[in-house]
């Protein structure tokens, strides 16, 4: 797995760690924060939401985002987030 921006570039330092930062106030409140997850579009938490970034699996070579679905040479692929209908 692999966090990334929201365009999926490797994040700064800065940004990892206004992440963890966040991540300490979503584990406050029940955890509610990481509960939100399932629920979201693109299956953030709310440390992700603010930090802006994403959790993707890492043993794909080239990732693109593109209406919020990921696609790996023009194919579809198996990702933590899928656009839901």
């Amino acid at each position: 797995m692999k966090v990334t921006d929201l365009e999926l570039q490797k994040i700064s330092y800065f940004r990892s760690f206004n992440r963890f930062l966040a991540s300490i106030i979503s584990s406050q409140f029940l955890f509610i924060g990481f509960l939100i997850q399932p629920f979201t579009k693109k299956h953030q938490t709310f440390h992700d939401i603010i930090a802006g970034t994403l959790v993707v699996k890492s043993d794909r070579q080239s990732i693109t985002l593109e209406n919020h679905k990921i696609y790996k040479n023009n194919k579809t692929t198996d990702f933590l987030f899928q656009d839901r209908k």
